[in-house]
């Protein structure tokens, strides 16, 4: 049932440095303590989350007659399993680990029954949108995922630690003046955050056109024609030689990435 994906795991801690049961490690680093108001943030966003209509589908990748794709973060772990909140955030993993696989959909309220099938298929725990450039996973045993009430604050807790993330990126392509911090805030945005935001590629391919960056600016535009023929046709939404053309076309950028985050007009209601 199961497909084990087994990545290049962290290098391992020098002698000096390993932990064992003797040796807890070094000391916390109290720079790493998240701030409780971030904190706080985003547990409001997340009971919010909760409460409202939860999203009709997740995705999961299957590799035809083999089974579902799994990680596998050492030979004595029970294999994750991978779903994903939108198709091209399933894509994009794929893709990025280069294996062959097809990605279908299954029903929200389904996952919590599912779960059960998995735990007795052997895995252990699931995770939500794996990012597959990062080489740490969080994960959530399936034991809590089979109550439906539980597996929906997981999603939303998820859901809200994107957005807070998103909306914190979107500020700071916002107020910065420098070109690499902003391409830096949107790059974060594409391989970190949320893949599935077409203005991000929107304002890349940009980027990439003022800088005569032909290689930026395909990959960008590769990216756009995932999200349908509006996003397409990127020459003609962003002629470039019609000034009301491209600012009309920058200005629903701009709102479109806002609100991909849930950021309002208000400045108030935006995270800081």
């Amino acid at each position: 049932m199961f497909q084990r994906l087994d990545l290049v795991p962290p290098d391992p801690e020098p002698e000096g440095e390993r932990t064992t049961a003797d040796s807890p490690g070094p000391p916390f680093d109290p720079a790493l303590k998240p701030d409780p108001k971030s904190v706080q943030v985003v547990q409001n966003m997340a009971k919010d989350l909760a409460a409202a209509q939860k999203p009709e589908w997740l995705y999961l990748c299957n590799i035809v007659g083999t089974g579902l794709l799994t990680f596998h973060a050492s030979a004595k772990d029970k294999p994750v399993v991978l779903l994903f909140t939108t198709p091209l955030a399933a894509l994009d993993y794929i893709g990025v680990t280069k294996i062959t696989a097809q990605v279908n959909q299954v029903q929200f309220e389904a996952v919590p029954e599912m779960a059960g099938k998995w735990l007795a298929a052997g895995a252990g725990s699931l995770a939500l949108n794996r990012c597959p450039r990062c080489p740490v996973i969080l994960s959530v045993p399936l034991g809590v995922i089979a109550d439906k009430e539980r597996f929906a604050m997981v999603w939303a807790v998820r859901r809200a630690t994107q957005l807070y993330f998103g909306q914190r990126a979107v500020r700071q392509f916002m107020t910065t003046k420098d070109n690499a911090a902003r391409k830096s805030a949107l790059e974060l945005i594409r391989d970190h955050v949320d893949c599935s935001v077409p203005y991000a590629y929107e304002f890349l391919a940009f980027f990439a056109h003022c800088e005569r960056d032909g290689v930026a600016k395909n990959a960008a535009l590769d990216r756009l024609k995932q999200f349908g023929p509006y996003f397409a046709n990127w020459e003609s939404k962003w002629e470039i030689s019609s000034t009301e053309t491209w600012t009309r076309a920058m200005a629903e950028a701009m709102t479109g990435l806002c609100l991909s985050f849930g950021m309002q007009v208000n400045p108030s209601s935006q995270v800081t």
